[in-house]
This record gives structure tokens, C-alpha cells and sequence, in this order.
């Protein structure tokens, strides 16, 4: 049993080698067969003209002799001449018949099989010229001889063709082992025991260059073996960084969400919602509810050039530059331009930023809002008859334009009557691309705010952002995308403006 499963296990081993030797031998037999058979028909095809050529001769040597003996009734002579015949190769028998068919002669036996027979006439010429039939001569020759004689070639035709297939099979088998198996043996054991963690010895074959002085295949799969080694090593280092920046952006998104700001509980007479979803990990858009006290309520919305880690850096600064503004919260312009004093000394570059502010006045119902280069405020009315687009003049936070923003930079405000709709967005909403190339854009927007300004804001946003998803298809979100909604219920208020 030791010894068979050393040979199961010394063929699974070398499988490709016994593959090999199999064909081989296969197609060497199947090609010994083809042509031994070819060969053996083309020998028997010589041995039969042979054998015509053998009754021609008897025709032309023996026929007029034998004619002549026949006709003198020369038996001693009829003899004789069937002596001469009988001894050709392959001639079994020969019967001299008379002109009534009597057999007056006879030399050998003939057999049953294997046996071809050709009948001559004896015909008797006088000296006028005329041909007389005499009697005929009947040859019979066996066929044996020549069977024998194919199936002698074709044992030592098979033998000879067996030996030196195996011979050629044994010596190729041996070439191919030392040649090639046995690398490639070393190359499945070096990919096999490749670790990522390991990857600086190279794949090396033991091959001494005797034989060969230039690069063959074996070389060229080495060569592309190692160089898929050296980049698997960049490749590891590459994914290593890669796997650490996404750690680290993870962690500054659930950093970020932790800013995301809850919606109030509390605003009576009211209805508040947002929307919001990042392009990437990290989002450049920044938006906030800053409840100052009872009476009032700042909404935000912010939007930085750019995306990805840069942007929600500088989306972070003015978070922080607005939070440490408590002093100037209530004064929306007073507040952009005190940001503008720090925003330009940390947006720098080509960046900007882009802000609506709104102060809501809850017990009166008005909203004072400012806006630096930020899309419009997009208002319903309660009667629906159209959107009206609330943006008071402002530059945004940019290295540009810092020293002329504080001139520029305005205020306005509104009085919210019952069912009025404040709608606030980012850019990212109006620039979704569909599968054709197509901009969502402000004009379908609007005509998506007026029509579904009658749901409660939750519904209205959700109605917003199917419309968006439908657009765009299969197509990627390339922006950050924030939405706000703000409502007034139908319920009275205690201030002015109910």
C-alpha cells in the first residue's frame, strides 16, 4: 500500500509529465498504425503486380512449349515444362486440360482459400497459319505467401515503431522534466508561498546556461513574475495608504456628522426640515440651526468649492468663526462681515465660500436673511401663484473679493404670513447630471418647489430629492447636496406678525 500511494503521489506530482508521455504515446501508436497500414497495403499491392507478373511470364516462356507438347502428345515434355512452372514463387498448382476438358497433366495441390487462378489456352498454328484450339492450361496461385509475408513486416514494422516510441517517449519525458516541470514546480511552490507582508525575495531558477544563452519563456514568465511581485509590493503600499487615508476620512465624517446639527423641538408655528448627502465621506457643504433663545432661530447653509477633505476643512472653519460670533448672531450683516475679516486669512487660492443666513423672529413670524454669492432663497407664497427668489446683494468668502464684501454685503426681510415656504439649497442640487449630460437646473427646481409646496416639509424635501434621483439615473453624484425647508403653519401667533 506504501508503494502504491508513493506512485499515486509521484503521478499527481508530475502530472503534467504522465500527460505528456500519454500523448505521446497515443499519437506515436495512432501514426505507427496509419503508417504501418499504408505500408502494408502499398507491400501487398507489390506482391499482387508481382504475382501478374509471375502469370505473364508463363504466358510468354512456357504457353507455345507447352502448346507444342500437347499437340505431339509429348507427356515426358508436358512434364517437364509443369516442373518449370510449379517452382515459381507462389504457384500452387497447373492443370492441363484437352480440347474435351479431360485433365491430361497435373503439378501440385491447390487449397480452397486464399488462392487466385488464371486460365491460359493451348491453341495449335499450322504452316497455312490456322489457329486450332488444343486444350487449356489452368495456373492456380496462393495467396498465402503473401499474408505471411505482410504479417512478418508488420510484426517487425510494430515492433521497431513500439521500441523507439518508447525509447523517444522516455527521452523526451526525461527533457521535458529537467527542462521545464521541474520549474515549474518552483514557480507554483514561489507564488503559492507568496505573503504580502514578504515580498522581497524574487523568484529564481536553478538553471545553469549551459544550453541556452538567450532568454527563453521560462525567463520571460520569471521576469513577469517578478515584476508582478514588485507590483504587488507598490500595490501593498499603495492599498496600505489607502486603507489609513479612508481610516482617517471615516473618522473625520463621523466627526463631521457629529456637527450635523437636530432639528429644533421646539418652534411653534412652524414646520423644519433638511436634507442632506455627501458626494464623498467628507462633504463641503455646512448647514445649521442655531436656536440663539426663545424667540429666535438662525438657519444656515454653506457651500465650499471643491469637495473632499479640503472642502469640509474650510466648511469647519467657518462653522467654528460662526459659533464664536454669538455677539453679532442677531445682526446677519454685521456677522458676514466680521467673518469676512477672518474668512480671508484662511480661505486663500482659488477656494470661496458661498452662505445664506437666516434669522427667524418665531414670535413675529419674520425672517432677516444675508447672503454672500449663496443660491437665492427660493419663496411660495401661501396662494401658490409663483416662486419668488429672496437674494439680497453679497459677494462670497474669497481672497478675491475680502476687501470689497464688506460694502457689497446686504440684508432684507420678510414678514411669513400662514403657509408661506422659505426653500434653501446648495448648488449641488441644480448641478445633478442625468445620463445625457443634462443639468437638473433652476427651472425645474422651481417648478417642482410651486407645485409641491402644499406637503408638510418633511414631504416636500423627499419629493425633491425623488425628482433628483429619477433625473440623474445611473449617473454618479459628483456635489454635495443640502436642502432646508421653512414653513408656516396655519396655527396663530402670540407676536406682531401673526
Amino acid at each position: 500500500m506504501g508503494l502504491v500511494k508513493q506512485i499515486v503521489e509521484h503521478t499527481h506530482e508530475h502530472a503534467l509529465v504522465y500527460r505528456l508521455l500519454v500523448y505521446i504515446i497515443f499519437f506515436s501508436v495512432f501514426f505507427t498504425l496509419v503508417a504501418s497500414s499504408v505500408q502494408l497495403y502499398l507491400d501487398y499491392q507489390k506482391d499482387v503486380r508481382q504475382l501478374d507478373a509471375i502469370f505473364v511470364q508463363i504466358e510468354q516462356s512456357y504457353l507455345q512449349s507447352l502448346s507444342l507438347s500437347v499437340w505431339n502428345l509429348d507427356y515426358e515434355l508436358i512434364d517437364n515444362i509443369l516442373d518449370g512452372i510449379i517452382v515459381l514463387p507462389d504457384i500452387q498448382q497447373v492443370l492441363v486440360e484437352d480440347e474435351n476438358g479431360r485433365i491430361i497433366a497435373r503439378k501440385g495441390k491447390s487449397e480452397v482459400v486464399q488462392v487466385v487462378s488464371q486460365r491460359f489456352q493451348l491453341n495449335h498454328v499450322d504452316d497455312t497459319g490456322r489457329r486450332t484450339s488444343i486444350g487449356a492450361v489452368q495456373i492456380t496461385a496462393s495467396l498465402a505467401g503473401i499474408y505471411q509475408r505482410l504479417k512478418e513486416r508488420s510484426l517487425v514494422i510494430l515492433g521497431t515503431q513500439a521500441v523507439s516510441t518508447f525509447l523517444l517517449a522516455g527521452f523526451i519525458m526525461f527533457i521535458f522534466q529537467y527542462l521545464l516541470t521541474r520549474h515549474l514546480k518552483t514557480m507554483a511552490d514561489y507564488t503559492k508561498n507568496l505573503d504580502l507582508d514578504h515580498l522581497e525575495e524574487p523568484l529564481l531558477l536553478n538553471r545553469p546556461g549551459l544550453l541556452y544563452t538567450k532568454p527563453d519563456e521560462l525567463d520571460k514568465v520569471t521576469s513577469a513574475i517578478n515584476e508582478m511581485v514588485e507590483k504587488l509590493k507598490e500595490s501593498s503600499q499603495v492599498i496600505q495608504v489607502k486603507a489609513r487615508m479612508e481610516g482617517e476620512l471615516n473618522a473625520a465624517a463621523k466627526v463631521q456628522q457629529s456637527f450635523s446639527p437636530n432639528r429644533p423641538t421646539s418652534l411653534e408655528g412652524f414646520d423644519l426640515a433638511s436634507l442632506f448627502f455627501p458626494a464623498r465621506e467628507v462633504s463641503g457643504d455646512y448647514y445649521d440651526f442655531i436656536r440663539i433663545n426663545q424667540d429666535y432661530l438662525a438657519l444656515v447653509v454653506a457651500d465650499v468649492s471643491g469637495k473632499g477633505v479640503s472642502a469640509a476643512m474650510y466648511a469647519n472653519i467657518a462653522r467654528v468663526l460662526l459659533h464664536d460670533k454669538s455677539e453679532l448672531i442677531l445682526e446677519p450683516v454685521e456677522l458676514m462681515r466680521s467673518l469676512n475679516h477672518r474668512l480671508k486669512y484662511e480661505i486663500i487660492g482659488h477656494h470661496f465660500l458661498t452662505m445664506s443666513y437666516v434669522l427667524l423672529n418665531i414670535p413675529n413670524a419674520e425672517v432677516t436673511y444675508a447672503n454672500a454669492g449663496h443660491e437665492p432663497l427660493v419663496l411660495v407664497r401661501n396662494d401658490q401663484s409663483d416662486c419668488t427668489l429672496l437674494k439680497p446683494p453679497g459677494y462670497p468668502f474669497c481672497e478675491l473679493r475680502a476687501d470689497k464684501f464688506d460694502e457689497r454685503i446686504k440684508q432684507e426681510k420678510y414678514q411669513m404670513n400662514a403657509g408661506d415656504l422659505i426653500f434653501c439649497y446648495t448648488d449641488g442640487l441644480t448641478d445633478t447630471l442625468n445620463e445625457r449630460g443634462d443639468f437638473f437646473g433652476e427651472d425645474r427646481l422651481y417648478s417642482l418647489v410651486k407645485k409641491h409646496a402644499c406637503l408638510s416639509t418633511n414631504e416636500f424635501l423627499q419629493t425633491i430629492f425623488e425628482a433628483i434621483r429619477s433625473f440623474q439615473g445611473n449617473t454618479d453624484q459628483t456635489d454635495d447636496i443640502t436642502m432646508i425647508a421653512l414653513k408656516r403653519t396655519n396655527r396663530a401667533q402670540a407676536g406682531p406678525g401673526a
